[in-house]
This record gives structure tokens, sequence and C-alpha cells, in this order.
């Protein structure tokens, strides 16, 4: 390892703590940014080729969601800088001032479209380690005024990499113990469907009898090496692991909006016609005192909700007639804003039936509406 600069080596003592509190990176990512005079760093986990993103923690400016959404959607793959560094060697930092390609970078579309009216004027950054296809990579950026990196910037990131490549490897191993210690699995057994719960970084720790049987029926839907679910279409999988790194952040108390859209699988050769929901997931070890951070995937088959009847919904649980139609076809996969332009109201308007009918219901969540609904005995009729 490279000596790392003497007036860094505070940020190691960070990194030591940075698995020993809900917090810790949180704090080593806030000195990062503050320490290095940046706009904001991001330390994530995502897809060499697809550029899926599977996990995510940052410090500092975010672009507002919607900007997320389309860069991610549109601008991704034309940030050259950006794609160096995703695509590079174990700690080999890059900085976009200092590329030999940097006018070919300032022209392509995801700066002159995207970075600029957001800000972002200069990237640098590294991939820490790769597995197979999958990337960690630490990335930060500057305004305009904070200026470019420097040569001598780049080294002393360089000395840091191996540190934090050290700490965010024994946060995921950390991550993959508390499946021992957790008692996740006997409650998944309580769901009517299927269903698995991933932990911060998108690893299956658990899943119910009904997601094993379900996973064993068809072929486009896979656990993959045991540890990550994964769909056979690219498309459907880069908004798969979206979706579930868009659950996590919201049970860390970030907001992170890559994709509103629903996942719908159709696969008439093997007549397996499916949709997949997500719910984020922060548990506490009573024993321990950890906290556990992840999400819930759970799928729904037509079949499943087919025989519940909109008029049996609304008199079990006293609803209105809105809202037992709201209920239907939330339940059925369809978003807020899907129900809202199906039924002409607004999303406010179909947000507030969904919460009464949470209430009537004594449920809590997507999920648990869904699972009370296929034990009912209208579910089977």
């Amino acid at each position: 390892m490279e000596q790392v600069h003497s007036q860094d080596t505070f940020l190691l003592g960070l990194l030591l703590d940075a698995n020993r509190s809900v917090d810790g990176w949180q704090q080593f990512l806030d000195a990062f940014r503050r320490h290095f005079n940046v706009r904001s760093c991001h330390l994530y986990i995502a897809n060499k080729k697809t550029l899926a993103p599977r996990f995510q923690d940052w410090s500092g400016a975010k672009p507002d969601d919607l900007e997320l959404k389309v860069y991610m959607e549109n601008y991704f793959e034309t940030d050259y800088t950006h794609l160096a560094i995703l695509r590079g060697e174990a700690n080999a930092w890059y900085a976009s001032n200092l590329m030999p390609n940097q006018a070919q970078i300032e022209s392509a579309p995801a700066f002159t479209e995207w970075a600029i009216p957001n800000n972002i004027h200069y990237v640098s950054g590294c991939t820490l380690f790769s597995k197979g296809d999958w990337s960690c990579v630490f990335v930060n950026n500057r305004n305009k005024e904070q200026g470019g990196y420097t040569p001598q910037e780049l080294e002393r990131f360089y000395a840091l990499g191996p540190y934090i490549e050290k700490a965010i490897q024994l946060r995921i191993k950390l991550a993959e113990h508390k499946k021992d210690r957790l008692r996740i699995k006997s409650v998944l057994n309580h769901f009517r469907l299927p269903v698995a719960t991933v932990n911060e970084f998108g690893e299956v720790i658990a899943q119910n009898r009904l997601m094993d049987d379900f996973l064993l029926q068809q072929s486009s839907f896979i656990l993959c090496q045991g540890k990550h679910l994964t769909l056979s279409d690219q498309i459907a999988d880069k908004q798969l692991q979206m979706s579930i790194a868009q659950s996590i952040s919201s049970a860390k108390g970030h907001s992170l909006n890559y994709s509103n859209h629903p996942i719908t699988i159709n696969n008439p050769k093997e007549k397996s016609n499916f949709s997949l929901g997500f719910q984020e997931l922060s548990e506490e070890d009573k024993d321990s005192g950890d906290i556990f951070i992840g999400a819930m995937v759970y799928a729904v088959s037509p079949n499943l909700l087919s025989c519940v009847n909109q008029e049996q919904i609304r008199d079990l649980f006293k609803l209105t007639q809105a809202e037992s139609k709201v209920v239907q076809l939330f339940s059925s996969g369809l978003s807020l804003k899907e129900i809202a332009s199906n039924e002409n109201k607004s999303v406010n308007t179909v947000r507030e039936q969904v919460q009464n009918s949470y209430k009537k219901t004594n449920t809590k969540s997507q999920l648990e509406l869904i699972s009370l609904l296929a034990s009912l005995p209208v579910a089977h009729a």
C-alpha cells in the first residue's frame, strides 16, 4: 500500500469505525467530502455490463429524483468518465479533467445536457474491487467553483483506496453474517405469496417456501449463484436491481428514485405471468441490538387473486365502493399513478383511498394487503 498522506490519516480512523455503528459510513463519507472539498461522493456496487445498481450510499448534494432517473435511463451510457471508472482496474483512479479524452468527455450529452445543468463539472473515482460482472465504485464530483482535480489529489485518493476497499469488504461479510442471527425466514412463511428478503447488498438471506416453489416453476426469474434474484431479460433485470436498490435506500431514510414502473413478466412459452413488488425493511434484533437494513421482494401471479371479488372485499372490510376498486387494482400490482390514470383520479386521491384501506384492513403495506387477500376463502373460490 502507498503511504497515506499525513493530512488524510484521520480518515483511516473513521474507516475503522465505519462498520461499528449505523451511521459509521455516513460519517466517513461526510468527512471525506468536506476534507477534499468535493460536492458529493458516492459509494456503490453496479453491473459493468448493464449499469444496474445493487447498492449505494452517498454524502452531499444529489440531483432530485427525476434528474437521477433521467440520468440512469438516458445519459449514463455517454458518461465516459464514469464508465472508465466503473470498468477500470482496481484502485485505478480517474479524474475527468486529467483524462486524455477530456474533449470527448466535455462534448458528450452526459456532460453538456445533464452534468453541467446539475452543477457537476468535474468527476473523479475508482473501482475498489470487482467480482464477476459487478464492481464496487467510489466516485466524487465538484462544481465549477471548487475546480478540477490535481495529480497530487489522485495520489492521495490512490493511497486511501485499499483501506476503503477493506472496510467495505468487511461490511459485506457482516451483512452476510447477520442472516444467522435474524429469524426472518419464519416471518416470511406467514405471507401467502412468494417472498424473499435481501440485505443492503441485494443478497438473498431468506425466502419462504412459496418462493422456493415459485423459483422452481419457471426459468425467467432465478436465484443466481444462490445469492441474487435475477431476471433472464436484461432490460427487466436492470429494472429489478434498480427497484431493489431504491427500496433499500428508502429503508435507510434516503430518497432514491430510479424508476416508478412496475415489473411485469409475461412468458407465453411457460405460461408464466407474474408481477414483482418491493418493500423496504428495517428491523432491529432485540437480542443483539443490530439493525438489519434491506428489502423484501415478492411475486404476484394473476391466478393468486383472480377470484377476489370487489364486492366481497367491500363488504368484508367495510370499504367504500371506490376504496374496494382501488384495493383490487393496487393488489394486482398497479402503481398509484396507473390507478389514477385508469380511474381518472388524482394521485393524491388514490393515495388517500389506499391509506384508508390499510386502516380498515389492519395492514401497513401493499405486501401485507396482497397477502391478506390471498389468504381469504374468496381468493381460492
